[in-house]
C-alpha cells in the first residue's frame, strides 16, 4: 500500500521596509510611479525572491512544492498576503507548502528564514512557523512580540485570557 508523505506549511509574518528613496534615485522611471505602486513593486519582489529562494531549497532537498493543501478543515495556499495596519505598516505573510520528510523540510525552512531575513525590504520577522500533518507544530514570535506579552499588566492579561477562553 502506497504511504503519502507528510506534507508542510512554512511561513513568515514580516514587516516591510521600502526603499523607495533608494531605488527611485537609480530609476527616474521608478521615481515617476506613484508611491502605491513603487510599493506594490517592492513587495512583489520581496514575495517572488522568497517563493523562488524556498522553490529552489526545496527542489535541490528532494521535497515537493504544492500550490496548495487541505488538512482538518483548514486549507493552506503557496503564496503571499499584504496587510496594512492602522499605522501604516505594511506587513506580509510569506506561506510556501510542500511534501516531503520531516528532516529535509526543517533544513529547508531553517535555510529559507536566514535568507527571508537578510533581504534589505524586511525589518522585522515578527512569527515563523512549520505545521505539518505528521503532527509539527513549531512557533516562533519575534523577542519584541514575546517582550510585550509579558509585560502586559495584570487586568489586561485577563481580559484577553477571558475574551480567548470564555469558560475560564
Amino acid at each position: 500500500m502506497f504511504k503519502r508523505r507528510p506534507t508542510y506549511v512554512m511561513e513568515i509574518d514580516a514587516q516591510i521596509r521600502f526603499r523607495t528613496e533608494a531605488v527611485a534615485s537609480h530609476s527616474p522611471e521608478f521615481a515617476a510611479l506613484p508611491e502605491d505602486d513603487q510599493k506594490a513593486l517592492m513587495t512583489d519582489s520581496v514575495s517572488r525572491q522568497a517563493h523562488q529562494f524556498a522553490a529552489n531549497e526545496l527542489s535541490s532537498h528532494g521535497l515537493k512544492l504544492k500550490r496548495s493543501i487541505a488538512h482538518k478543515g483548514h486549507r493552506w495556499e503557496t503564496g503571499s498576503d499584504v496587510q496594512v495596519n492602522q499605522l501604516g505598516e505594511h506587513h506580509i505573510t510569506l506561506t510556501v507548502v510542500c511534501e516531503g520528510d520531516r528532516d529535509n523540510v526543517l533544513a529547508v525552512f531553517e535555510r529559507w528564514l536566514a535568507e527571508v531575513s537578510s533581504f534589505k525590504g524586511i525589518s522585522e520577522m515578527g512569527r515563523t512557523s512549520i505545521r505539518g500533518t505528521d503532527g509539527t507544530n513549531l512557533v516562533q514570535y519575534s523577542d519584541e512580540a514575546i517582550e510585550a506579552a509579558q509585560n502586559l499588566d495584570p487586568e489586561t492579561a485577563a481580559m484577553i485570557d477571558q475574551l480567548m477562553d470564555p469558560d475560564r
